[in-house]
């Protein structure tokens, strides 16, 4: 099932990718020069297909992410993004539904905006069965300073994310229960040409609450991302290897975590 919807997917991207004309004029091609937001009327199509690469694990987690922004002013962008495949040889139900987000992005000024979002069942709060998730919202400060236009940028965000469980997964006394984590990101982004860029970031996620030790629940991931952009700056590829959490989980190596991924922005 999941070898169908990947080929599926491709197939469509492919198609976006030979139809797509030339985005609204003004928006960088450089991915380092680029504003926090879309420019108004401007559409663009993502496609994400992330490869399990944890020790012991090679090839047996695929996920696969569509999403979906639109820009309705030159500071205001809405979109939503759709886990659509969740695969995991071993587990009993291999292929499942990741979840799905509907965010936005305000910018006040070129370097610093607000997101805010909600989402549905999926894991983002250490909850591993998809019933066990009802819902989740965030808020966020994204921010960004371009050091040398068109080469050279550094970015990053603080954000609050509010989720309910209905099961006693997190510290607390039981029954349904909510918990807040707060996630900080920042990396930097390099274009040593125009059509080339490359992109080193890490963070964190640390559980805040409810109380408890939360030792073993603070996350750090670190990607590198190598990608171009073709197509008069309309089409962005790139592969992107992450170390999913540094930190380390009970039991598992801090560099036992590994994902890689593909993945394309179409803007039209």
């Amino acid at each position: 099932m999941f070898k169908k919807t990947l080929l599926l997917a491709t197939v469509a991207a492919l198609l976006l990718a030979s139809g797509a004309v030339q985005a609204k004029e003004g928006y960088p091609a450089a991915y380092s020069g680029r504003p926090l937001t879309l420019l108004e009327s401007t559409h663009q199509i993502g496609l994400d297909v992330g490869l399990g690469l944890n020790s012991g694990r090679v090839a047996k987690d695929i996920k696969l992410n569509l999403d979906y922004t639109y820009g309705l002013s030159d500071n205001f962008q809405l979109g939503a993004l759709i886990e659509a495949l969740d695969y995991s040889d071993g587990r009993g139900t291999s292929t499942a539904f990741g979840g799905a987000t509907i965010f936005g992005r305000y910018t006040f000024m070129p370097y610093l905006g607000l997101d805010f979002g909600v989402y549905f069942p999926g894991d983002r709060t250490y909850v591993d069965k998809f019933g066990d998730q009802l819902v989740g919202l965030f808020i966020g400060v994204p921010a960004q300073y371009i050091i040398f236009e068109n080469m050279l940028k550094v970015h990053g965000g603080l954000t609050a994310d509010v989720s309910f469980v209905n099961k006693d997964y997190v510290l607390t006394s039981g029954g349904e229960s909510f918990q807040v984590d707060l996630m900080l990101d920042y990396g930097l982004s390099y274009n040593p040409i125009e059509m080339l860029f490359i992109d080193l970031s890490s963070g964190a996620t640390l559980a805040i609450y409810p109380t408890g030790n939360f030792g073993d629940r603070v996350v750090i991931p670190v990607a590198l991302t190598v990608g171009g952009t073709l197509v008069d700056g309309d089409l962005d590829v790139y592969l992107r290897f992450m170390f999913d959490d540094l930190g380390g989980s009970p039991g598992v190596g801090a560099a036992d975590q590994r994902t890689l991924w593909l993945g394309a922005k179409f803007r039209i």
